[in-house]
């Protein structure tokens, strides 16, 4: 068994030669940062594009043209 792992897992004291092992710094995640607010980006424009179309259907649904998809021949709204 390694020195270092001397005290943790056995009865034994910690040798006075070896300095305790440091973890290294952690690591930055960028990637996963970027990540995240490039999936944020995508969500947030994907809304908007939700609610544009929302807002057009509903123009369209209340002001119909004479041809269009909502007009039929017993329509009120469409004229002749």
């Amino acid at each position: 068994m390694s020195p270092r792992y001397a005290g943790r897992h056995t009865a034994g004291a910690e040798s006075a030669e070896v300095p305790p092992v440091q973890a290294p710094p952690p690591r930055r995640r960028v990637w996963r940062k970027v990540a995240l607010w490039g999936g944020l980006a995508v969500c947030v424009a994907f809304t908007v594009v939700v609610v544009v179309s929302l807002v057009g259907l509903l123009h369209d649904v209340d002001h119909p043209s004479n041809d269009g998809w909502l007009c039929s021949a017993d329509s009120s709204t469409c004229r002749p």
